[in-house]
């Protein structure tokens, strides 16, 4: 008889789990390894995905044909937003964090790694008029745009 270990209360660890934590033996440190690599790159991946969301109607002033990427993006992550959904990415990384053998964490992205900088305390109350926000503050830029394109040149 083996001996596995403790049990996790997400059922992470047990036979019946479709995944039983951590690799071990042969190549397991290097699987590990590898798992919380890419839960961190997936960490880089949302964060960029989030400034872009946030920030990317700036770029648009500058480079304009990236506004055909930045719209559907900011239309998705304003719902994200506004709706409550959960963006793929988190459950990606917790998920690429517990084969690590990492601590995953409850809530989404947001709230964890930037909620208490970005969102004051008792944000769900809030959150739709952030998810707002997002999208006023793109639409402002994106009209300062279509301003400096109908604009006659001058000159």
């Amino acid at each position: 008889m083996t001996f596995a270990g403790p049990r996790r209360p997400d059922g992470v660890g047990s036979r019946h789990s479709p995944v039983a934590g951590p690799a071990t033996g042969f190549l397991g440190k290097e699987k590990t390894l590898l798992y919380g690599r890419l839960a961190d790159l997936v960490l880089v991946a949302h964060f960029a995905f989030v400034l872009f969301v946030t920030l990317g109607g700036l770029a648009v002033l500058r480079w304009r044909r990236l506004a055909w990427l930045h719209v559907p993006v900011l239309g998705y992550g304003a719902a994200i937003e506004i709706v409550g959904w959960v963006c793929p990415l988190t459950p990606l990384e917790q998920r690429l964090r517990l084969l690590a053998g990492q601590a995953g964490y409850e809530g989404g992205f947001i709230e964890h790694y930037v909620g208490g900088i970005v969102y004051p305390a008792g944000w769900d109350e809030i959150h739709v008029a952030l998810g707002a926000g997002l999208v006023v503050f793109n639409l402002a830029v994106y009209g300062t745009l279509l301003f400096r394109r109908s604009r006659p040149a001058s000159g």
